[in-house]
């Protein structure tokens, strides 16, 4: 900025404006960030001394900035199974041709930069997204947001032995990156993404901050103007008060009951007892390895529930969430254990080595399934419900896995169980490609036996005679556990039933009409 500029200009620090030990300013201050942010004519934020590597990552930016490279083709590239055919995406883009190789020490310093302490406060989110024009400074360097969240899109492709200290960091600059690009981008470009609180709640779940009331406070003024909830600013009220406050006034704008789908599993375990509908927002992470719904922003896959919006009340105090469905199965057992994830061949060859696959579900199941089909039907069908259930209908890629795949895997397992000298067929090899994405929905989960519906992938937290339920405002199933009331239940988590996910029973309004308290 010129010296001419600097005479007549407003500088704004926050640690230095605000009085942090005031509620009554914090809560009046809070609710301006948004706009002295946006208003700002630059912003710069200090990540700290430059090192050794900041001159090569400067290098780096600057010939990625100055490059026609489609920010497209880039996603494209990091969504491809090798890095052999993200090379050659890239390849067929001519802006990437005067990008520094994999080789060119920038990559590296790209990955290590990340891991500064900036990158892990929840504060910094707003000051990033909010302004139009905002700087990183790291020593006598500058760069844009957008330009680094680019070059970490690239670097799993261009530099293949990346290993990054934590995928936060790298996941954080890439949610502030498109949260910049939807405030400040063209409008019809991102209305395909869904802009409601719930999803910005999410994004800023992974950052630190130390008073937890902030978690929502800090994302409230990242609301797009055309779909905003208002929720009071006030640190004078206590978190429980904030944190269930904030969810039902979520449940009222939407109308739904997919704010479930963000409660993390254990909540027992947690030191603030929220009701079991409430998102704590201080868990950082899914518990599960991810949600049973492959997009929780733009698409639905499943319609379990049949009907997609309801009338919510509540009761005590906004405490008790009164929905409305009907209560289908009953969890009979579960599996000895949690399905986790890991071996040598990663997730597939992990799950199937520890699981024996089929032939376990076959005698979990074999009992209620003995009278209705032959054995070698009996043990088809049984395959084909397992392979649904394991991955959530292919949750993942939005399709299913075919059983000889399962079983070239599983022959997969077996040899890395042996210690075989031998090299995997290139057929083993493809499907377990293919379904190692799969089966990371099982991590954190359990196999349940039910009374009526045979199995399916319940939360890590699910017990025998917790209940299965569908709700209405829901597209997925739910692990209820029963209260001592009649009527009332303690949301578990989603779980994945095979034969209702997608309302086959033809479920109505009419037929989900049962009054379910969730407490």
């Amino acid at each position: 900025m010129s010296p001419e500029k600097v005479k007549d200009a407003l500088i704004w620090g926050d640690q230095l404006c605000i009085d942090q030990y005031s509620p009554e300013e914090r809560s009046q201050q809070v609710l301006l960030m948004r706009r002295i942010f946006q208003e700002s004519l630059l912003t710069y934020l200090w990540l700290g001394k430059e090192d050794d590597g900041t001159a090569s990552l400067a290098s780096l930016l600057t010939s990625i900035e100055a490059s026609s490279l489609r920010y497209d083709t880039a996603v494209k590239a990091l969504n491809q199974p090798s890095v052999e055919e993200a090379v050659s995406i890239l390849a067929s883009d001519q802006g990437a041709l005067s990008i520094p190789p994999g080789r060119y020490p920038g990559w590296m310093a790209a990955a290590q930069i990340i891991d500064r302490p900036w990158f892990s406060r929840l504060w910094v989110f707003q000051e990033a997204v909010a302004a139009p024009a905002s700087f990183f400074v790291c020593g006598k360097h500058a760069f844009r947001l957008n330009t680094l969240e680019l070059a970490l899109i690239l670097l799993p492709t261009m530099w293949s032995n990346v290993r990054f200290h934590s995928f936060g960091p790298f996941a954080m600059v890439g949610a502030m990156g498109t949260q910049h690009s939807m405030l400040h981008g063209p409008k019809d470009r991102y209305d395909h993404y869904r802009q409601d609180l719930l999803q910005l709640l999410s994004n800023v779940r992974a950052f630190e901050c130390s008073d937890p009331r902030d978690r929502v406070f800090a994302a409230l003024s990242l609301q797009r103007k055309d779909n905003h909830i208002i929720v009071p600013i006030d640190y004078n009220r206590s978190v429980y008060d904030v944190y269930t406050d904030t969810a039902k006034r979520i449940v009222l704008h939407q109308r739904n009951l997919q704010i479930l789908e963000y409660l993390t599993e254990e909540r027992d375990l947690d030191s603030l007892v929220l009701p079991s509908w409430v998102p704590n927002w201080m868990d950082k992470v899914f518990r599960n390895g991810c949600p049973l719904e492959a997009d929780l922003v733009k698409q639905r896959k499943f319609n379990a529930g049949g009907y997609p919006t309801f009338t919510p009340t509540f009761a005590d105090c906004g405490q008790i969430l009164l929905a409305k469905g009907k209560i289908i199965d009953t969890i009979e057992s579960l599996a000895s254990d949690v399905l986790h994830i890991g071996g040598r061949h990663g997730a597939t060859a992990g799950f199937l080595t520890k699981e024996l696959l089929f032939h376990s579900l076959l005698e979990l199941v074999e009992k209620p399934l003995l009278n209705e089909t032959p054995e070698l039907r009996q043990a088809e069908r049984v395959k084909l419900i397992a392979v649904r259930t394991l991955t959530a209908d292919g949750t993942r890629i939005l399709r299913t896995p075919t059983i000889s795949q399962f079983d070239e895997c599983n022959a997969l397992a077996l040899a890395d169980m042996l210690q075989a000298s031998e090299a995997p067929s290139e057929r083993a090899l493809d499907a377990f490609r293919t379904l190692s994405p799969l089966l990371y929905v099982c991590s954190g989960r359990a196999i349940a036996t039910l009374h009526n519906r045979y199995i399916c992938l319940a939360p890590m937290a699910a017990q025998k005679d917790d209940v299965i339920g569908l709700l209405q405002g829901s597209s997925l199933p739910w692990v209820l556990r029963p209260e001592a009331k009649n009527g009332q239940y303690k949301v578990v988590g989603a779980c994945y039933v095979d034969g209702i996910m997608y309302n086959e029973e033809g479920e109505t309004k009419e037929t989900l009409s049962n009054a379910i308290e969730l407490k």
